[in-house]
C-alpha cells in the first residue's frame, strides 16, 4: 500500500482529519478518495459540535472568554507594576497595548522554542515605539523569563514530589 496512504488512514485513525486531507487532497485514486470523504465527515463533526458550543454552551464559552481576557490583563498588569519597580512611568494602557504586540510576537515566532531572542527583539522594539528604552524592555523581559523559569522549576519539583508519593518508579532504576 502506498505510504501517503497509510500515513492518511493513521492519521484519521489518531483523530487527525487535517493531518489526513493534507496527504491525500491532490490525489484522485479510489482509496485517497476514500480517505478524503472520512476525513471531512470528521471535520463535519467538529464543525457540528463547536455549533453546539456556540448555541447550548454560551456560559462556559463567555465564562472561557473572561478567564482569558483577565489572564491577558494580568500580562499588562505585570508589565506595568516590573516597569513602576524600574522606575520607568508607563500607563497602564500602554501596558496593555505593549502586551497585545507581544501576543502577536508569541503567535508569529511559534516555530521558535520558548520565542527566544524573538520575543525580546519584539518587546525592545515594542517599548522604543511608545518612548521607553530599549534598556527597560529587556530589563521587563529577563524578568518575565526569570519568572518562567521560576514556576517551572516549582512545577517540575512539584512532578517529581507527587511521582515519589505515588510510588512511581524512577527513570534511572530498572522495572521490575
Amino acid at each position: 500500500m502506498d505510504s501517503l496512504i497509510t500515513a492518511a488512514a493513521r492519521a484519521l485513525a489518531a483523530g487527525d482529519p487535517l493531518g489526513a486531507l493534507k496527504r491525500v487532497a491532490l490525489r484522485d485514486d479510489a482509496p485517497a478518495l476514500a480517505l478524503r470523504g472520512i476525513a471531512m465527515a470528521q471535520l463535519g463533526d467538529l464543525d457540528r459540535a463547536l455549533a453546539g458550543l456556540y448555541r447550548h454552551g454560551r456560559r462556559r464559552l463567555l465564562a472561557s472568554a473572561l478567564v482569558h481576557s483577565v489572564a491577558w490583563a494580568t500580562g499588562a498588569l505585570e508589565i506595568y507594576l516590573v516597569l513602576h519597580w524600574l522606575g520607568t512611568p508607563a500607563s497602564l494602557g500602554t501596558a496593555l497595548i505593549i502586551e497585545s504586540f507581544a501576543g502577536g510576537v508569541k503567535f508569529a515566532s511559534f516555530m521558535v522554542p520558548a520565542s527566544l531572542g524573538a520575543l525580546e527583539g519584539g518587546y525592545v522594539a515594542f517599548f522604543e515605539a511608545f518612548g521607553l528604552t530599549a534598556t527597560a524592555g529587556l530589563s521587563f523581559v529577563l524578568v518575565r523569563r526569570l519568572r518562567e523559569m521560576v514556576w517551572a522549576g516549582l512545577g517540575f519539583l512539584a512532578l517529581g514530589v507527587s511521582r515519589r508519593a505515588h510510588g512511581a518508579p524512577r527513570t534511572d532504576e530498572p522495572a521490575a
